[in-house]
C-alpha cells in the first residue's frame, strides 16, 4: 500500500489511520465497526473538533454505489453538523469484498493494486 503522510491541519489529522483500518477488518458488521471506533477502551478515536474537551462522537454511514461501498467516517461536531474525517472504499469482486481505498483528510492508502491483501 501506498501511503501519504503530511498534515493539513484538517478534521481527521490525528485520526489513526492504521489503527481505524484494524478495528474495520476485525469488525463482523458496520455497526460494532461504530461501536469499537467509540470505545473508549480502544483509544483509536481521540478527535474533539468542536472544542469542548470531550472526544467527539464517530458515526459509519454506508453510501452504496452497486457494487462499491463508500464507508464514511464522520464527527457530530454539533447536534446539526457532521464533518467527514475519513472514507474507506470496499469493493464486491466476484463475490468477495476488497478494501480497495482509505482516506483521512490528510493521508491515504490506495490499495488497489493489493487485492490479495485484504480479502473480507
Amino acid at each position: 500500500a501506498q501511503a501519504t503522510n503530511q498534515r493539513l491541519n484538517l478534521p481527521g489529522d490525528n485520526l489513526n489511520l492504521y489503527a481505524v483500518l484494524k478495528l474495520f477488518q476485525e469488525s463482523p458488521t458496520l455497526e460494532s465497526f461504530e461501536k469499537s471506533l467509540n470505545d473508549s477502551d480502544s483509544k483509536v478515536n481521540n478527535l474533539d473538533l468542536n472544542n469542548d474537551n470531550q472526544v467527539d462522537y464517530l458515526k459509519v454511514i454506508d453510501h452504496v454505489d452497486g457494487d462499491t461501498h463508500n464507508i464514511v467516517i464522520q464527527d457530530a461536531t454539533s447536534s446539526s453538523e457532521n464533518q467527514d474525517v475519513a472514507v474507506i472504499v470496499v469493493q464486491k469482486i466476484k463475490d468477495k469484498l476488497f478494501l480497495t481505498y482509505f482516506q483521512t483528510s490528510s493521508r491515504s492508502l490506495d490499495f488497489t493494486n493489493h487485492h490479495d491483501a485484504f480479502i473480507f
